[in-house]
C-alpha cells in the first residue's frame, strides 16, 4: 500500500492502552488478574474501546488487526448460546463500527498446529492453540461468515478468504489485492 501510495490507517484494537489506564495498570500491578476470565474480558473491551476512541474514521481506509469478530469468536461457546456472545460483545464493544470487509485468513488445523509448534515460546494465549479451541474458533468463524448464526452487526461485511497454506508473500500479495480491489469499488465520498 505504502509503494503505491495508498493512503490508510491502522487500528490495532489488541494492544495494550496506556499504562495509566486503571484496567492496564491492575493487570501490570497485579498480573495474577489475567488467569480471570472476567478481568481479561474487560481488559481487552477497554484496549478495544480505547483504540476505536483513537482511530481517525475520516481515513479512506482503515486496516485492522484483529478483528471485531474475533471477539466473538473467543467467547462464541462461553455461555453455551452464541446469542449470549453476541450479547456480551454488543455491550461491551459498542464503539466500533462493522467492518465493510473482512479478511479471514485460514488454514486447515494442522498446518495451524505445526505453525504454533515452531513459533517461540510464549507466555499468553496458549489456551487458545489447544486443537479443541482452534476448532471451536474456526466452527465459530463459519457460522458467522456462512449466516448459521445471525450477528445483525455484521449483515453488511463482505467476507474474503484466503487460504494461507501457501508462502507469507502469496497470502500478503492475495490481501494486498483483495484491499486494492475493495477501494476501487468503494463509493466516493
Amino acid at each position: 500500500l505504502d509503494e503505491n501510495q495508498v493512503p490508510y490507517v491502522t487500528v490495532n484494537p489488541t494492544r495494550a492502552a496506556p499504562e495509566s489506564t486503571p484496567l492496564e495498570r491492575a493487570a501490570l500491578l497485579r498480573p495474577r488478574l489475567r488467569e480471570y476470565d472476567g478481568f481479561n474480558r474487560r481488559l481487552y473491551a477497554a484496549r478495544f474501546n480505547h483504540a476505536m476512541a483513537r482511530a481517525d474514521w475520516s481515513a479512506p481506509l482503515m486496516l485492522g488487526d484483529r478483528s471485531l469478530i474475533t471477539t466473538y469468536v473467543t467467547r462464541w461457546t462461553r455461555w453455551g448460546d452464541p446469542q449470549a456472545c453476541i450479547a456480551q460483545v454488543e455491550g461491551a464493544h459498542a464503539a466500533a463500527p462493522a467492518p465493510d470487509h473482512v479478511i479471514y485468513l485460514r488454514a486447515q488445523l494442522e498446518l495451524v498446529l505445526a505453525r504454533i509448534a515452531r513459533r517461540g515460546e510464549r507466555s499468553y494465549g496458549r489456551h487458545d492453540e489447544t486443537p479443541a479451541r482452534l476448532l471451536d474458533a474456526m466452527n465459530a468463524y463459519d457460522d458467522i461468515r456462512l449466516g448459521r448464526v445471525s450477528v445483525p452487526r455484521l449483515h453488511g461485511a463482505r467476507w474474503h478468504v484466503v487460504d494461507t497454506a501457501g508462502p507469507v508473500e502469496d497470502n500478503v500479495q492475495r490481501c494486498a489485492e483483495i484491499i486494492v480491489q475493495a477501494m476501487q469499488q468503494a463509493p466516493r465520498a
